[in-house]
């Protein structure tokens, strides 16, 4: 653990905003054997947004989707909702070599919340006003998920990836500047952080200081209101540095990362040793209360508040990877927001991610028994 001792200057003060829901000191006791660890109503047309640039008084010229009078019915029960989950970042198109597929960690975890059908989810994003923010936006928008808050930029494009297969997994090359790079803090945004029970964010969408702002300042307003921050590690290089990681360290309740993630974060750190005392050493100086480390097909360890245990993958046939522990990020954030236990809801979260690694893409659409499986382990609240 001292290997992990955090250089006090690099700290800003509101990095040490102590978080209102951590657990006690009890819930820290991290068992050094844990090494191991990787609705809907159903929105109408407005993913059309010249179709809806209303003006009101929080929108800024046409950047920002303006819902209509049946936007607002749905905005209302989203605002009100007792099990909302908010999902903070990039929405953009993975260039794969089967073709394009909607993506972005964010908006993967938003679409698989929708389609469990267990939680109202909304996703605060930006896209180009160009034919791939259109079709990301319908397609959204058709699974169950609020795209309300997605803003539109009429300057620069809807973000994409390029996704190609490597020795160790997929590699991206990531197009840079793109429209989610300029979310911006509005009224709206900050009146739907308020009722979320969950709200969920990675490093990735940080690295321009216009987004970087905007995420911090809705996780710290959902935070402040009572609601749970699950942060996915997600590091892309050259898209982070030190104060990116301890930032996002320092302001979450859930944080899910993989083998890769832990090695390059205990590196930045300056910590030394192996998976298992990285990890221990991570939850102790950082007071992580949960910790989902996904370890491909060798499944997950999590922890949760001093309790721990492997979560097996479920084998399948591989068609890609990519999106699978945005599966599970999915899952756990569902079972947050519902108060259901982590260690219940884990089986269905490698379900999912055995069933998206089966797939093409990141966002292939559950089948009715899945679905099905979602509603008896994730059970709506009334």
């Amino acid at each position: 653990p001292d290997d992990h001792a955090t250089p006090h200057a690099r700290a800003q003060p509101d990095d040490h905003a102590a978080p209102h829901a951590r657990a006690q000191p009890d819930d820290h006791a991290a068992p050094h054997a844990r090494a191991q660890p990787d609705d809907h109503a159903t929105p109408d047309a407005r993913a059309q947004p010249d179709d809806h640039a209303t003006s009101h008084a929080h929108a800024q010229s046409d950047d920002h989707a303006a819902p209509d009078s049946r936007q607002s019915v749905k905005l209302l029960s989203l605002e009100t909702s007792g099990n909302l989950v908010l999902c903070v970042g990039e929405c953009l198109i993975d260039l794969l070599p089967s073709g394009e597929c909607a993506g972005g960690a964010p908006a993967n975890v938003a679409f698989h919340l929708a389609n469990s059908r267990a939680v109202a989810v909304s996703l605060l994003s930006r896209v180009g006003r160009d034919a791939r923010g259109h079709d990301l936006c319908r397609q959204l928008a058709e699974a169950g998920v609020d795209t309300s808050q997605v803003q539109w930029d009429a300057a620069r494009p809807t973000g994409v990836v390029h996704v190609r297969a490597g020795a160790r997994g997929p590699v991206y090359d990531i197009a840079a500047p793109a429209a989610w790079d300029f979310i911006e803090e509005t009224a709206q945004a900050s009146a739907m952080a308020v009722p979320a029970a969950v709200v969920v964010y990675g490093t990735l969408s940080q690295r321009h200081p216009v987004s970087r702002s905007s995420i911090r300042a809705a996780v710290a307003t959902a935070r402040a209101a009572g609601a749970l921050a699950v942060a996915d590690l997600n590091l892309r290089e050259p898209f982070f540095d030190g104060e990116i990681v301890l930032w996002t360290l320092r302001n979450c309740d859930l944080l899910k990362l993989n083998i890769e993630e832990l090695q390059l974060v205990s590196g930045l750190l300056g910590a030394r040793g192996d998976a298992a005392a990285l990890l221990d050493g991570l939850v102790r100086e950082f007071r992580l209360p949960r910790v989902v480390l996904t370890c491909g097909e060798d499944g997950s360890h999590i922890f949760d508040r001093g309790r721990s245990w492997r979560q097996p993958a479920v084998a399948t046939g591989l068609c890609d990877t990519v999106g699978a522990g945005d599966a599970m990020t999915a899952i756990l954030s569902a079972a947050l927001a519902l108060g259901v236990p982590l260690r219940e809801a884990a089986p269905l979260g490698a379900e999912v991610a055995s069933f998206v690694v089966s797939q093409a893409g990141a966002m292939p659409h559950w089948p009715d028994k899945l679905v099905n499986r979602s509603l008896q382990v994730l059970p709506p609240a009334a």
